[in-house]
């Protein structure tokens, strides 16, 4: 069986359609739809945001999506057009977009009924692939991957993640909703022990498309080179 994910989650989880129908409610009718949006906004923004210090987690994989995330260079690619996300150090995020969803980050949220600590990786738009790149990370000889929308996320179009070593279309995996969770684990074939590694994850309508994922690798490579994350 996959070894277990689910942590107590660091972040609080996003507001329900109902929450933020009830914030709306508490609005004077003689205000502005602007600032009914802005209301919104900010219940929206407030909640997107840590609501306790970020603890980085502590691991003892070759390769761990949420530890190494600071070594990543990500990117929003669509179409032709490649747009770069940026680096927060403050929450540990990369943002990729002016959306509080549109980040790329620690998180803790709620999959087919359990809490999990994950990644979140919210697609951005519809038909953009969000990509995240490690060059010569280290590799294991097993690899561990799960893939799940959080929050009560309703039926809709399914989140697709690929996982690739070098030219190797390692892993792939899609989630339609927040019972539909999704995980695999896989051992690595022989080879060395370092090798670029890249994440994609798409869909064709990113509406509360909410995917929150988990990518680790754990062992020493068959054939690799030993290297210090190794244990």
């Amino acid at each position: 069986m996959p070894t277990a994910f689910a942590q107590t989650p660091q972040i609080q989880p996003p507001p329900t359609a109902a929450q933020v129908q009830d914030a709306a409610g508490l609005l004077p009718p003689s205000l502005t739809a602007w600032w009914l949006a802005a209301l919104v906004g900010a219940v929206v923004a407030w909640w997107f945001g840590p609501q306790q210090p970020y603890q980085p987690r502590v691991s003892a994989a070759t390769f761990d999506l949420e530890r190494d995330l600071p070594k990543a260079k990500a990117s929003v690619r669509q179409r032709d057009a490649v747009k770069p996300c940026s680096w927060r150090s403050g929450d540990q995020r990369f943002a990729c977009g002016d959306e509080p969803w549109a980040f790329v980050g620690p998180y803790g949220g709620i999959t087919a009924g359990v809490a999990r600590r994950c990644t979140w990786a919210h697609p951005v738009a519809a038909g953009a692939t969000a990509e995240l790149r490690w060059e010569k990370a280290a590799v294991g000889r097993e690899l561990q991957v799960q893939l799940g929308l959080v929050d009560a996320a309703p039926a809709g179009a399914p989140v697709h993640l690929k996982v690739w070593l070098g030219a190797d279309l390692m892993a792939e995996l899609q989630s339609r909703d927040a019972s539909d969770f999704a995980q695999l684990v896989k051992e690595i074939p022989v080879g060395e022990g370092r090798a670029d590694l890249r994440l994609e994850i798409s869909t064709t309508d990113h509406t509360l498309r909410m995917a929150c994922l988990d990518v680790r690798m754990r062992g020493e490579r068959p054939g690799g080179v030993a290297h210090p994350e190794a244990r």
